[in-house]
């Protein structure tokens, strides 16, 4: 009798529910060396901008049946980009991924543009915001990729998460 491979589905997700405790902006600007500026091929600043969001897991959702990863906490960083609208891919495969998943945290990289970026950024100081969900697709062994991001004005009820 021939032994049976198990097939695995072509996608899955796994869902986490995060309530957001603490948040924080980063942005550094510097020039390069003028040595740096006879190349014209190279940009001759360099810009870092991103919010970093941290939260706890309250609910962790996954698509199949596996046992539980341990993550207690979520850190998500958001970076903006600046892509015209018009070169947008029209079904684009993701918008981030995992940078690290360890320890009981889950690190999570989000690039958005750049003016839900900067409008997101307006309404977490003004608190508008206390429940964030994370959809990762394919994640496993601390690899993904970021499917989606939902920001929530009220926590989900314990009962509506199982």
């Amino acid at each position: 009798m021939a032994k049976k491979r198990k097939i695995r589905p072509r996608d899955t997700y796994d869902a986490f529910y995060c309530t957001i405790d603490s948040w924080h902006r980063e942005y550094h600007f510097g020039i390069k060396y003028p040595e740096s500026w006879r190349s014209q091929k190279e940009r001759c600043f360099d810009e870092w901008d991103r919010v970093e969001i941290v939260g706890k897991v309250r609910h962790h959702s996954r698509g199949r049946m596996t046992h539980r990863r341990p993550f207690e906490v979520a850190e998500v960083w958001l970076f903006p980009i600046y892509i015209p609208r018009s070169e947008w891919e029209k079904d684009p495969q993701d918008i981030g991924g995992i940078f690290q998943a360890s320890d009981g945290k889950l690190g999570v990289i989000i690039k958005l543009a750049a003016g839900a970026y900067y409008s997101l950024i307006h309404s977490l100081s003004a608190n508008q915001f206390k429940q964030l969900t994370v959809r990762i697709r394919n994640l496993r062994f601390s690899r993904g990729y970021v499917d989606g991001i939902h920001f929530d004005p009220e926590e989900t009820p314990p009962e509506d998460l199982l």
